[in-house]
């Protein structure tokens, strides 16, 4: 290993006289303008940045230049052109050297074709591939350690920790060694500058030995907002998504290193509910790909530490902070080269852990660095399973250790609600947790189901129903091995961001139709979260014309028949994310009126009667019990209806009446039927209808005119006309009792939301009045499997 030099050498200055010639002026020409010169580069300085890198700056002197030339010579071969870089620059990288080599430099201004004299060189020798010393350290924590295998009974893992500390204490190339023995975790800085981290705190068989929590809830920690940070020294903010869901479906689930079944349901859970799961996994190479995710979920091993780094005047610098998060990138057989820069930038460290068969193996880990340059969120959600992700600042051994910066970090990038644990943890302790969040976010029914179902919820309710359940904090058990404890340890569940209303799937909550005649369609007007990029709207699978789109309204034009005039209702987001389904229900039957004359004539109205609304119960929070509403609709303008005549009547004169003609009915507009109803001119039908379902009532205020011909015969002749004769209205009926001329009658509305049938009668006049509908069955209506 190799203590990273820094070798910096001054350009001498050069002198030139001009040669040639004898000095003389000749007095027949101008004097000759002043030469171009160009002052040289000085104070080079060449950095090993990883074993097949360099980072070579200067200082720049000149004012004038055009460019520069660099050149390398590698060792005792000749100089080579490096690179031409342009005018004002101090620093080039140059990479694809040769492990172990030495390498040298020297740069010059240029102005045109006018050079400066080069400069001092300077060199350094890069390292060889840096994995072979980190398997030393690795071989040292193994034969410091019990062999894989051990009882867990019988282990001391603080004893073990500080075992392993001493052990690497003495390896040639270490620098300095940390050990935070009540951390489980040991922090190494190599010569070469990179930091390695010997990360103990989730040993196989500690889970299982400890048991399952049983500590009572307590007060939970509230949700964090962190809305602007520093980490990694870049500015992170978080953006302010609205309410909704991600604006991508792309999701990753991975383990690593445990909590393989947890994540099994976690990816069950994300493909159910229509998110794309990619086959990404914890490699390093994968983690770059972490691009543009609605969702993540990681488990893994996680530790905060110290990147220590070595001052000029050798003291340490142990004042920058990371959280590293493993990868499953192991060290041994991989040649490290290519990951140089990111281990002396401080993207990478590495880390040794045990497996789950209890080997020790050392893999890369990624820190906030890494997730700055290369992850990315579409308004996503982040489940972060690793010990300390969720911690905030604290000192250990007069360290400042402090997490923050990387859950920053992740909502800089573009995740909304970044969910994390704040001490040691275990996928089964963190499995309720993990899964209530989740599911509750994206209205799965898959943990803990509710009867009626739920629908998607916001991060705020989904916290506040977790703190009433007890998921914002759990005991690890204490457990006692030979006097020696393990666990015991509060965790608090933490949730960053989270202060809007996202959530991970479109939620409807309820939803009001207005059936207009005056209107081609009718108007659904949606409430509940869908995100601010408009998506579809569906009904039965039929897209619906839009016509407006926000976070929590949305308004769409219905048919009033035939293919998405009735059933199931569903928002999609643009990703194809669906939300919970509502049905808009219809009510269909048949309404009558009939006046009836002395002898045989009547004239008779009969009305395909329809009308539609949303009746389904929905809870106003996440652990509310659902409720209905009372909903007021209107009749459906493809209800249809014939107003007929027939019979005659002979009087004792010999005059004689006859009834007979069809007229198709004209359904009322929504002002018409507002206002009371229309005069009895036509042939027409309205209706306005309020349901509860909770007290099981409909009331139905219906008018229903009806025209027919009359033809009147006498000895003065023939006469026919067009007279309303059919009045169906309610008021009339039932001794005034409605709104207008609609007269209302209440009747029973069973469970399964059928509406009971009605009749009423009364004789005036010798003429024998009658409205009536048959049972008024719903169709697509709501049942047990509605999640609301």
């Amino acid at each position: 290993m190799f203590r990273r030099p820094t070798l910096s050498v001054v350009a001498a200055v050069l002198l030139l006289s001009s040669c040639g010639g004898d000095g003389g002026t000749d007095p027949q020409r101008d004097p000759d303008p002043d030469p171009i010169t160009v002052a040289p580069p000085a104070d080079v300085v060449v950095e090993a940045v990883s074993g097949t890198a360099t980072r070579v700056s200067w200082s720049d002197n000149s004012d004038n230049e055009t460019g520069f030339q660099l050149d390398r010579r590698i060792d005792s071969g000749s100089w080579q052109r490096a690179a031409e870089p342009g005018a004002g620059t101090t620093q080039v990288e140059d990479s694809g050297l040769a492990a172990g080599s030495t390498v040298a430099y020297r740069v010059r201004a240029v102005a045109g074709s006018v050079a400066s004299p080069w400069s001092g060189t300077a060199s350094t020798t890069l390292p060889d591939d840096p994995g072979e010393q980190v398997l030393v350290i690795e071989s040292a924590i193994d034969a410091a350690l019990p062999a894989p295998g051990t009882p867990i009974a019988s282990r001391d893992l603080v004893q073990e920790v500080i075992a392993a500390g001493h052990a690497i204490r003495g390896i040639p190339g270490v620098d300095t060694v940390l050990v935070m023995d009540s951390l489980l975790t040991v922090t190494t800085l190599l010569d070469d500058g990179s930091v390695h981290l010997f990360v103990h705190n989730r040993v196989p068989g500690v889970d299982d030995f400890a048991g399952p929590a049983t500590s009572p809830a307590r007060t939970a920690a509230p949700i964090r907002s962190l809305r602007t940070g520093v980490a990694a020294g870049h500015a992170r903010t978080t953006p302010a998504a609205a309410p909704g869901p991600p604006g991508s479906r792309r999701a990753v689930v991975t383990s690593y290193d445990g909590g393989v079944e947890l994540a099994g349901e976690v990816r069950a859970m994300l493909a159910a509910s229509g998110y794309e799961v990619l086959s990404l996994g914890a490699s390093i190479e994968d983690m770059r790909r972490y691009r543009d995710l609605g969702a993540l979920y990681v488990d893994t091993h996680g530790m905060a530490g110290i990147r220590p780094r070595r001052r000029a005047d050798g003291s340490l610098d142990t004042s920058d902070q990371i959280f590293a998060i493993q990868t499953s990138t192991v060290v041994a057989g991989t040649s490290l080269s290519q990951y140089g820069t990111e281990l002396m930038d401080g993207d990478l460290v590495f880390m040794t852990t045990e497996d789950d068969d209890g080997r020790r193996s050392t893999k890369l880990g990624v820190t906030e660095r890494f997730i700055a340059k290369h992850w990315s969120f579409d308004d996503g959600i982040v489940v972060m399973h690793a010990c300390f992700a969720g911690s905030g600042p604290f000192t250990y051994g007069g360290l400042a250790l402090d997490p923050t910066p990387y859950r920053v970090t992740v909502l800089g990038a573009g995740a909304t609600t970044h969910l994390s644990f704040d001490n040691l943890t275990w996928a089964s302790y963190a499995r309720p947790t993990v899964l209530f969040f989740l599911d509750r976010l994206l209205g799965a029914d898959r943990y803990d189901r509710q009867d009626p179902p739920l629908r998607p919820f916001s991060v705020p309710q989904v916290r506040s129903a977790m703190s009433t359940e007890g998921l914002l904090q759990f005991t690890r058990p204490n457990m006692s091995v030979f006097g020696i404890g393990f666990g015991g340890n509060d965790v608090n569940v933490v949730i960053d961001g989270g202060m809007d209303q996202s959530t991970m799937a479109p939620s409807i909550r309820s939803f009001d139709l207005v059936d207009d005649a005056a209107q081609t369609t009718g108007t659904m007007r949606l409430t509940g979260l869908f995100g601010s990029e408009a998506g579809t709207v569906e009904v039965e699978g039929t897209p619906l014309t839009v016509s407006s789109w926000s976070p929590e309204l949305i308004e769409a034009q219905v048919p009033y028949e035939a293919t998405g005039s009735a059933g199931p209702v569903v928002v999609k987001s643009p990703h194809d994310i669906e939300s919970n389904a509502v049905p808009l229900t219809e009510w269909r039957g048949e309404l009558r009126a009939r006046s009836e004359l002395e002898g045989d004539p009547e004239a008779e109205a009969i009305v395909d009667f329809r009308f539609r609304a949303d009746v389904h119960r929905f809870r106003a929070d996440a652990l509310d019990d659902p409720e209905h509403r009372t909903v007021t609709t209107w009749i459906n303008p493809a209800s249809s209806g014939t107003s007929r005549g027939r019979g005659t009547r002979t009087f004792p004169n010999g005059s004689s009446m006859t009834l007979d003609g069809a007229y198709d009915l004209r359904v009322l507009t929504r002002t018409e039927i507002d206002n009371g109803g229309a005069a009895p001119v036509e042939s027409a039908v309205g209706a306005r209808i309020t349901l509860d379902p909770d007290a099981g009532q409909a009331e139905i205020c219906v008018v229903l005119w009806g025209q027919v011909d009359v033809t009147s015969t006498s000895s003065s002749g023939t006469q026919t006309s067009t007279q309303v004769l059919v009045f169906g209205s309610l008021p009339l009926l039932l001794g005034g009792q409605g709104a207008g001329i609609l007269g209302c009658a209440t009747v029973g509305m069973s469970d399964d939301f059928v509406i009971d049938s009605y009749s009423r009668s009364i004789s005036e006049d010798g003429v024998r009045y009658t409205i009536e509908w048959d049972e008024l069955r719903p169709f697509a209506a709501p049942d047990d499997d509605t999640a609301g």
